[in-house]
């Protein structure tokens, strides 16, 4: 069987890494890797002989640039990529839990309204709607916080909590955020799974837990036995760009959510 050739936008960031040691020295792949802005002529080649891109590549809420910027990478280099594929390339693109208004009460599913309240997600909504319209051989997975795995360039929340525990630093946590926090390897392995069967469609990918950072802090504290006395509640500022939104896993991604926070 002929293998699959399949481009990676945002390779080198946190689940872009573990997609690629995923797939690498795979019998069924050829991977070809991007680690910035995929707006490159260099590129070229290797979007349009791609069987499959998994796009990733985006500026995320606390990035610290202008709205332009987040715009150009997080949407233009979507457009792009669609200009130059190949018309039955599988296109798979990383959304998030951000296209949804900023409601912890409410529950989200694959076919809730969005209403972004962020340049981040307004950023992704405008990409998951052109992909709608120009493609029919797509699938567009919304995540929530990520963890699970380590990433010396970039110290996730989980990790950030277990290394100031660990050297028992406190550490103010807001109980007023919420979300699901999905660890990275089992969406890793969703995305394999989603190649392979070639699935399309909308789904969410996102843990079975539904908590504030507070709780998830505590549940840090017990599982690794550190002093929970180092915990600081507050309260996140108005203007802060964390959101709480509660994003209901897809029946898809059930058999492969086997991880929870403690993991």
């Amino acid at each position: 069987m002929k293998k699959k050739n399949i481009y990676i936008t945002g390779s080198g960031g946190y689940l872009g890494q573990q997609i690629v040691k995923k797939f690498l020295g795979s019998k069924d792949f050829n991977l070809y890797l991007s680690f910035e802005d995929v707006r490159t002529f260099s590129s070229n080649f290797y979007i349009k002989n791609a069987d499959v891109i998994i796009h990733l590549v985006a500026k995320h809420p606390s990035f610290a640039g202008t709205n332009e910027e987040m715009n150009a990478t997080n949407y233009h280099s979507t457009k792009f990529l669609f200009d130059n594929m190949k018309d039955d390339c599988h296109f798979i693109f990383l959304s998030t839990d951000h296209v949804f208004k900023n409601d912890p009460e409410k529950k989200y599913y694959v076919d809730s309204s969005r209403e972004p309240s962020t340049t981040y997600g307004i950023t992704k909504m405008k990409s998951e709607d052109y992909i709608l319209k120009k493609s029919k051989k797509f699938c567009i997975i919304r995540t929530s916080m990520l963890y699970g795995a380590k990433d010396n360039k970039r110290d996730n929340f989980i990790n950030y909590l277990f290394n100031n525990l660990k050297n028992e630093k406190k550490v103010e946590l807001y109980s007023n955020v919420w979300c699901r926090p999905t660890n990275v390897l089992d969406l890793v392995e969703f995305i394999d799974h989603i190649i392979k069967e070639s699935k399309t469609g909308i789904f969410h990918a996102s843990g079975k837990q539904y908590m504030n950072r507070y709780e998830i802090g505590k549940k840090i504290c017990s599982y690794y036995n550190f002093k929970q006395s180092l915990l600081v509640p507050a309260l996140k500022p108005k203007n802060s760009y964390y959101q709480s939104i509660n994003l209901v896993p897809s029946k898809e991604f059930e058999k492969f959510n086997k991880r929870d926070i403690n993991s």
